[in-house]
């Protein structure tokens, strides 16, 4: 064991213990990518699934094109403002001794795409599963 030990410190002697993987700078940017995707698709196959009737009805009280335009504030704004809410709290758990700051953020990412991932399964489920009345 202190022989296999030896040989890694002398191949890489400069190694530090590295980062968690979702702490990682790039896959913080990677996931925002992601989430970026998933609110487009979002914003489509929600407007797809819509049931006519109802953004009549929602366009006749909000006003013409309001549908779209609250869809879009709330896929673009209020799911981050939820997931950076939920990661507050989240983030003051300890995990591998690192800082708050260095936490919050990929916490927030998380909760952002958790949240989406569980809305596009209710798209999913809505376009695939209920639409097919026969």
């Amino acid at each position: 064991m202190i022989i296999n030990q030896n040989i890694t410190e002398n191949l890489f002697p400069e190694a530090q213990p590295g980062m968690p993987f979702f702490l990682r700078r790039a896959t913080v940017w990677g996931m925002l990518g992601i989430a970026v995707l998933l609110t487009i698709l979002l914003y489509v196959i929600t407007l797809a699934t819509m049931d006519k009737q109802f953004a009549d009805l929602y366009d006749r009280s909000a006003g013409d094109g309001g549908i779209r335009r609250d869809l879009f504030l709330f896929l673009a704004l209020a799911i981050p403002v939820l997931g950076f809410l939920i990661s507050l709290p989240v983030s003051l758990l300890p995990y591998n001794k690192s800082r708050y700051r260095q936490k919050y953020v990929p916490f927030a990412m998380v909760a952002i795409l958790g949240i989406q991932f569980f809305l596009m399964a209710i798209r999913l489920i809505d376009l695939f599963i209920l639409t097919n009345k026969k």
